[in-house]
This record gives C-alpha cells, sequence and structure tokens, in this order.
C-alpha cells in the first residue's frame, strides 16, 4: 500500500469516527433526563409492580443513575452505537461489587419512550427487545418523566 493510500485509508476511519461519535452524542442527548419504568422483565419472568413502583433511571451525560425512591441502586456511564441494527448500548458499572464490569444492551427511543433489552456481563449482545425464560436479559420498558 503507498504511502497516499495510507494517508486515505486514515482519513476516512477518522471521519467515519467523528461521524459515529457525533452520531452517538446525539442520542445520549435525546435520552437525557429521568424516566419511570413501566414495564420490566428478567430472564422471561414479569418483575412486579411494586418492586418496580418507586424506580427511575436517570441519564444526566455518560452517567445513568438507577434509584428507587431517593436511595440509589446502581450507577453506570453508558457507550452508544447508534450505528447497530438494533441500536447497541454499553452499562459500565462504576460503582459496587460490579464495578468495572459492562452489561451489553440494545434500545430503542421513540420520543418519550424508552426500551431497554440488557444482558447482564454479556458476552452476547441482545437481539430482541424481550426477555424469555433461561436469557439472562433484562426487558425494560421505560417513560420519561415530564417536569
Amino acid at each position: 500500500m503507498g504511502s497516499r493510500t495510507a494517508v486515505l485509508c486514515v482519513c476516512v476511519l477518522a471521519v467515519r469516527g467523528l461521524a459515529q461519535d457525533d452520531a452517538g452524542k446525539k442520542e445520549r442527548d435525546a435520552l437525557q433526563g429521568e424516566w419511570r419504568i413501566l414495564k420490566a422483565y428478567d430472564n422471561g419472568e414479569k418483575v412486579p409492580v411494586l418492586d418496580i413502583k418507586d424506580m427511575t433511571i436517570k441519564f444526566a451525560g455518560s452517567a445513568v443513575v438507577v434509584r428507587e425512591g431517593n436511595k440509589v441502586q446502581d450507577r453506570f456511564t453508558i457507550k452508544l452505537d447508534p450505528s447497530k441494527k438494533p441500536k447497541a448500548i454499553d452499562f459500565l458499572v462504576t460503582e459496587g461489587k460490579k464495578k468495572g464490569s459492562t452489561d451489553l444492551g440494545i434500545y430503542l427511543l421513540e420520543g418519550d419512550s424508552l426500551k431497554l433489552s440488557i444482558k447482564e456481563g454479556g458476552p452476547e449482545r441482545p437481539k430482541e427487545f424481550a426477555s424469555k425464560a433461561g436469557s439472562k436479559i433484562f426487558y425494560l420498558e421505560l417513560q420519561r418523566i415530564k417536569k
């Protein structure tokens, strides 16, 4: 490969990376705010409404905080890849006994509705917005809380 071709390849990859970062930022901006959990399924079983009624998820920049009432349950940093089909989201655990681990997920954002399918600890990303028995997938339907 000639030096011009190598330089051109590097430039194309850099521009593609910037475009992807820009798309990721737009998606991250669209997620900002506090969300109420409407439905949740864990490993194919519906999570009782009483277990989720006081839970919220707040997106602030790339930080995510899960609360039950006023008590913080989990903290994550997210990384988005909206170029994937379905769109990909990685949750890096930033506190607690799972600190440093990454949960792989997919998301669908439609206005003030958000669907998430998350596989705790990976290694595979979910392929659909569902949680089936034995799948070890956590599926959530959320609604933005209007202030």
